[in-house]
């Protein structure tokens, strides 16, 4: 099978990237010759890629008004008529999205979706209110209710407005199947006339690690900087755990806009020698901290989708307490591996936190669930084979 995998990017820097890179090589080594469209500061190509080079500023005004660039147009579609694939497999579709979907229309090629936020439905990709963190229920798409409720500015929201107009036509027109990786995510999919839309989780090639509970009582964060993950709620409530828990530490890894911030914080809390902030840090130091942490606290205050830090600490057994948020109930059920508490809760993120630092039975029996979780419903053979069943029912379909 020939396959085009077309996304926003060609790094890695999100699970949106690892997946992608992830299933390229799986595809490769079952005998699939996968092709891939991205765009990054330099162009690129080789006989499995091209990476275009972004458009000069002056491209740029059009471009961020209609989501439209004729030069990303009239590349992709000798691309692809160039490399003639069975099938198009497009990820994160946002700075030129509307070329993008065009030069897709034109091909008549099979297409598929996969969705990996909420971008496509909210403008802000939080689907929560900016002002009162309430999650936005909506099923209207980019309508008056985003200048009300204060989440964009008007010139933001005029701009965002148009271009989304002709994406979504587009989509609805072109897409022949869309992916959301969490339940959540598909049935807000569905609820905006975005469909046909099926459920595929992510994946993670499952190690059966030894579980041994950590010694240290360490508290663990991985993730981004950003206001929308939430990090300053887990500092606030960590005051409250230091109460409860003699030595307790958290350790936050990870980078962003917000780390001054949240340092700024932790002095204000009183906590800073117990907090530890190690940045961005290489795959297998952050496999370390997993093994060494207690409990993964995830404080997420927008709507996630299906967040990849999970898949990895529950593959290595870790207990989380988490936020009711969008895809992460999928993967944390509460009781079994770990806890769901309100968003922007600290009192409860520490109360639940404490809980399973205390109790050695708990952190034995959260531990053994999140690996079996992932071990039973999560692993690179099921999901495989579901997405390879997916490819050649599409292909059929469009015949």
């Amino acid at each position: 099978m020939r396959i085009l995998i077309i996304n926003d990017t060609c790094k890695e820097v999100g699970g949106a990237e690892t997946y992608i890179f992830g299933i390229i090589k799986l595809l490769r080594e079952q005998g699939d010759e996968v092709f891939l469209f991205s765009y990054d500061d330099e162009r690129k190509e080789d006989e499995y890629s091209l990476v275009m080079k972004h458009p000069k500023k002056k491209a740029r005004f059009f471009m961020n008004k209609f989501g439209f660039s004729r030069r990303v147009y009239k590349e992709l579609t000798n691309y692809i008529k160039r490399i003639n694939p069975d099938l198009i497999h497009v990820h994160n579709n946002y700075v030129y999205s509307n070329s993008v979907l065009l030069a897709l229309k034109k091909s008549k090629k099979p297409v598929i979706h996969h969705v990996h936020d909420w971008g496509l439905i909210c403008p802000t990709s939080w689907s929560v209110y900016k002002k009162s963190l309430k999650v936005c229920k909506s099923v209207e798409g980019i309508q008056f209710k985003c200048l009300r409720k204060g989440c964009l500015p008007f010139h933001h929201w005029v701009s965002t407005y148009l271009r989304n107009k002709i994406r979504i036509k587009l989509e609805r027109n072109v897409v022949d199947l869309f992916i959301s990786p969490s339940i959540r995510l598909r049935d807000y999919l569905k609820d905006h006339n975005m469909g046909p839309v099926i459920w595929l989780p992510q994946f993670i090639e499952f190690e059966d690690v030894k579980i041994t509970m950590p010694r240290n009582n360490i508290v663990l964060y991985v993730g981004a900087l950003s206001k929308n993950k939430g990090v300053e709620y887990l500092v606030k409530a960590f005051p409250l755990i230091k109460r409860r828990v003699r030595g307790v530490k958290l350790y936050i890894v990870g980078d962003g806009p917000e780390k001054a911030a949240l340092e700024g914080l932790t002095k204000e809390m009183k906590v800073e020698k117990d907090v530890t902030f190690f940045g961005k840090i290489p795959h297998d130091k952050v496999v370390q901290h997993y093994k060494k942490a207690k409990v993964l606290v995830m404080p997420s205050i927008w709507m996630e989708n299906s967040p990849f830090v999970l898949y990895e600490a529950m593959s290595l057994g870790k207990p989380i307490v988490a936020t009711k948020r969008g895809g992460i109930v999928d993967l944390v059920r509460n009781n079994v591996n770990g806890f769901i508490v309100k968003a922007t809760d600290s009192e409860a993120l520490a109360k639940k936190t404490v809980k399973v630092l205390k109790d050695a039975r708990l952190q034995k029996e959260f531990s053994h669930n999140s690996q079996k979780i992932i071990n039973e419903e999560f692993t690179t053979k099921k999901h495989l084979k579901y997405l390879n069943n997916l490819y050649r029912s599409v292909i059929e379909k469009k015949r």
